[in-house]
């Protein structure tokens, strides 16, 4: 029997092995110790455990992220902004147009670099105030 062996620089790789993993794993790390087992992290950077189920050809990296479909993002409220991430512009993201440097469109026809969606925890809505 032949084991798969995932390449980090692979990206389809990288995409099947998130499939194979649970959902509440966002990062997998190289151990420091054991090269035959990997750590898992949660998007809150908590860890969760170690695996050895998996043989990964980890070249000169170490931490491998969950890939992220962007596009589900369309029509959510998100943070937007460009060179200062402390200056932040809350918004719906409209759509987003990749040959641009600014690709993260605003419904004001208003483009910025970067972009991320907002968390529940970050944000209090008027229902919500007794």
């Amino acid at each position: 029997m032949t084991q798969r062996i995932f390449d980090v620089d692979n990206p389809q790789d990288i995409k099947d092995l998130f499939d194979v993993l649970p959902d509440k794993v966002k990062t997998v790390i190289k151990d420091t110790f054991d090269n035959e087992q990997i750590e898992l992290y949660d998007r809150d950077d908590i860890y969760i455990g170690f695996c050895s189920y998996f043989q990964i050809n980890w070249h000169n990296k170490k931490e491998i992220t969950r890939p992220v479909d962007e596009s589900e993002w369309v029509g959510c409220l998100c943070w937007f902004w460009d060179e200062y991430p402390k200056d932040k512009h809350l918004g719906i993201l409209e759509k987003i147009e990749t040959d641009y440097d600014r690709p993260y469109r605003v419904p004001i026809d208003r483009g910025y670099q970067y972009c991320r969606p907002v968390r529940r925890d970050e944000i209090k809505f008027v229902e919500d105030v007794a």
